[in-house]
């Protein structure tokens, strides 16, 4: 992905509409953000996403190990460094597709669709169809869906 095309995709998403959108209001900037994710996220962000309606195997799935994190979140405990970044993530698609599409719920259902222009090259169609949702597990897989959601809120690949 072109660095200027990145850059752009992170101006779409400001740290404080993630920060809310995982209910951390101290998220002002990006710095705010990176420290949040290497002290560890409250477990209980992980149910912000719970109710925003994804399903509670998927936002395990996306995280970490579902018994650790049951674990953390009965404690009320904190997120390792890895499992916040991860959180992050999921949290940085969110907000980016409910930019792009301007609704929450068009947003949730997109990333929950399969979509045979993820992971194809130049936009042939793959022979897979594949769930933004699914992909956004690694960073690689994040990308491919940030890019996607670029290309449609710049009106290409529509």
């Amino acid at each position: 992905m072109p660095y200027g095309l990145l850059r752009e995709i992170t101006a779409m998403t400001p740290p404080f509409a993630l920060g809310r959108l995982l209910g951390l209001p101290a998220v002002k900037n990006e710095i705010d953000l990176h420290e949040a994710v290497l002290a560890g996220l409250p477990a209980d962000s992980l149910e912000n996403l719970i109710d925003l309606g994804l399903d509670r195997s998927q936002v395990f799935k996306l995280v970490g190990a579902r018994t650790t994190l049951q674990r953390r979140l009965k404690q009320h405990g904190t997120l390792d460094a890895g499992e916040s970044d991860r959180l992050a993530r999921v949290g940085r698609i969110i907000a980016l597709a409910t930019e792009t599409f301007g609704d929450q719920r068009k947003a949730l259902g997109w990333l929950q669709r399969s979509s045979n222009r993820l992971g194809s090259a130049d936009g042939v169609r793959s022979r897979s169809e594949r769930k933004p949702i699914d992909l956004i597990a690694t960073e690689q897989g994040a990308r491919l869906v940030e890019e996607r959601l670029q290309q449609i809120a710049h009106g290409l690949f529509a």
